[in-house]
């Protein structure tokens, strides 16, 4: 699931510097899509303050789907408009390190790569905490490793990041905090994106009402935001800003993904990227 996403799913990867990369992992990690006739640079006007929900669980039951649209829209000193749809399903029950968890497996099935597993799978449990990803697996699946190198971050390599080798599942050292559950509005937490060190949060924003093709839903709004001042808000300029509207009983409902870009040739741009739930099965 786009759970989380992300995401990054997608073709930019490799223009961009480590910094950049790491961006663009946390939309891997999310489920994704988008609605072609909406300016991704507006704040849909479909979007309005809905009635109170809770969120206590994320429905991951095996043979749940969710067929989202995607645009990725790129402005600056390079530029790029792409259109995409991606399915995702919760494939099988399993465990890691022996913790219960679902394997969900995430596919472009239109696009720049028909057909391409680089969203791969991404593990999920229902732990104490709330939601949690354990685990990735997946062809240019980006995950940091500790290494040797260091790039912006002590004794991690963003350069040793990409997993190639598919025959194996890279686990997380800290589980991504995806969802704090019981949902509570204001909600604030460290999400370990990548590292501590990272200083991404997680915060629980307010109740809406968001209509995409699938219909109405009553939902909640998760903010990712970058927090290196720990001030609990997002910067104020820079980094990646993302927002995910959640349904209670259907998951993720629609993402608007923003994200500044920098090439190690000098380049920046901005990426916004919105996504929207198609269709599912329950």
């Amino acid at each position: 699931m786009h759970l989380t996403q992300y995401d990054s799913m997608f073709s930019f990867i490799s223009r961009f510097n480590g910094n950049v990369l790491a961006l663009l992992v946390v939309g891997l990690t999310v489920l994704s899509s988008c609605d072609e006739g909406n300016d991704p640079n507006q704040t849909p006007e479909y979007i309005v303050p809905g009635p109170v929900v809770t969120v206590n669980s994320y429905p991951l039951e095996v043979g749940n789907r969710w067929v989202y649209s995607m645009r990725t829209v790129i402005t600056g000193d390079f530029s790029d408009d792409d259109n995409y749809m991606i399915d995702f399903s919760v494939e099988s029950d399993t465990t890691i390190g022996g913790v219960p968890c679902k394997k969900v497996r995430g596919t472009e099935t239109a696009g720049t790569v028909i057909g391409n597993d680089r969203l791969g799978f991404r593990y999920f449990a229902h732990t104490g905490f709330g939601l949690e990803m354990l685990a990735y697996w997946g062809t240019n699946t980006q995950v940091f490793f500790k290494d040797e190198q260091r790039s912006g971050v002590d004794d991690f390599s963003f350069i040793s990041g990409f997993k190639t080798n598919t025959s194996d599942v890279v686990v997380r050292e800290i589980p991504l905090r995806y969802m704090a559950l019981p949902s509570v509005d204001g909600d604030i937490w460290g999400s370990e994106e990548f590292i501590p060190e990272s200083s991404f949060k997680r915060k629980w924003a307010g109740f809406y009402t968001v209509t995409t093709d699938a219909g109405t839903f009553n939902c909640m709004k998760l903010e990712l935001f970058s927090d290196q001042d720990n001030h609990s808000i997002p910067q104020a300029a820079g980094g990646l800003f993302l927002e995910q509207y959640i349904s209670p009983e259907y998951g993720l409902i629609k993402e608007v993904h923003t994200s500044d870009l920098n090439t190690s040739e000098g380049q920046t741009a901005v990426m916004v990227r919105e996504t929207n739930l198609v269709s599912k099965n329950f």
